[in-house]
């Protein structure tokens, strides 16, 4: 009866670590889940091909935004297939001074049989985040401590978890 009593304690302390506890230190403030949804909605609107989600959710200020078609939304659907195969990885745990997030974003393309990966910078603009991307060399100049960030969403591949 003490061994059952002990496992149970055992697994409820380990169950309440996990739940409190994470590689972030902790839960992230709404706003930084808010930017959080942003990187998923960029990996929807890639893997669609949907320029109306990306007018949604880019910065004016970006160049690809400047070449947005209205309407165009070239394989609706196609984020649902490819289901659980991407990965966000948050750089920062919080926006620092200058209120800025940066994020990796792996995802399977199945018109390139493979995965894309893509930097994304995220400040907000009159109080929404928006995001610019970045080239490798960019994010790497700007993040300052890679291995300090969280997994949102890590894809493990069948056979590695």
């Amino acid at each position: 009866m003490r061994k059952g009593l002990f496992i149970g304690m055992l697994i409820g302390a380990l169950l309440l670590l996990a739940a409190c506890g994470s590689s972030s230190g902790g839960k992230p403030s709404a706003d930084v889940k808010a930017a959080d949804d942003l990187a998923l909605q960029y990996v929807q609107a890639s893997v669609d091909g949907d320029d109306e989600l990306f007018r949604k959710i880019l910065s004016p200020e970006e160049p690809h935004y400047q070449i947005l078609e209205k309407d165009k939304h070239t394989f609706p659907g196609r984020f649902k297939e490819i289901g659980e195969r991407y990965s966000i990885y948050r750089f920062e745990k919080e926006p620092g001074e200058k209120g800025v997030l940066h994020y990796e974003v792996i995802y399977y393309l199945p018109n390139h049989n493979g995965n894309a990966k893509d930097f994304l910078e995220m400040k907000k603009e009159k109080g929404e985040w928006k995001i610019r991307e970045l080239k490798a060399e960019e994010a790497e100049q700007k993040v300052e401590n890679p291995k300090d960030g969280v997994y949102i969403h890590k894809y493990v591949k069948e056979g590695e978890g």
